[in-house]
């Protein structure tokens, strides 16, 4: 049949496709599975148990020393330094495996003032306006019902080679 014959013996168990979309509905609704999340668990244990019932032997979970990092949440305050009741918040995403801290506080100094050391360094970074006319003319389509684009630019968030 398939030149696999140790196979064949699981040919009539192989599961339809209506099935294995439930086993992925089944496994998304489990949350997030990053390493050392309830539902990481939860999807090894139930493949594990899917092999066994298919009929295959000696199944079993090895343990596997991996860091993890659990997302918090981040936050920016900054106010004046004469008016600290006026203070400006801004909520964000924690980027991937960082520290969280009590707080950090300083001055911020805008790189491009010159030294930094012992402050907040700040970067401006703008974005580059970019004529539509020059992104229609790179791109394999485009839509655009109210002809609008011969005379509008919007903000690129990254360098575009002109």
């Amino acid at each position: 049949m398939s030149g696999w014959p140790e196979l064949e013996k699981y040919i009539d168990r192989a599961p339809t496709s209506k099935e294995m979309m439930s086993w992925i509905e089944l496994i998304v609704s489990q949350g997030i599975r990053r390493a050392g999340y309830p539902a990481d668990g939860w999807t090894e244990e139930w493949a594990a148990e899917q092999f066994r019932e298919t009929g295959l032997e000696d199944v079993r979970l090895e343990p596997l020393d991996t860091p993890i990092w659990r997302p918090r949440s981040a936050a920016f305050e900054i106010w004046p330094t004469d008016r600290p009741g006026e203070v400006i918040r801004f909520e964000g995403l924690a980027l991937p495996y960082t520290t969280p801290t009590d707080g950090t506080e300083g001055r911020l100094v805008r790189m491009e003032d010159g030294e930094v050391r012992g402050s907040i360094a700040v970067q401006e970074i703008g974005f580059t306006r970019l004529p539509q006319t020059e992104v229609q003319a790179r791109a394999t389509g485009s839509y655009d019902p109210r002809a609008s684009s011969p005379t509008s630019s919007r903000p690129c968030p990254s360098t575009f080679p002109m």
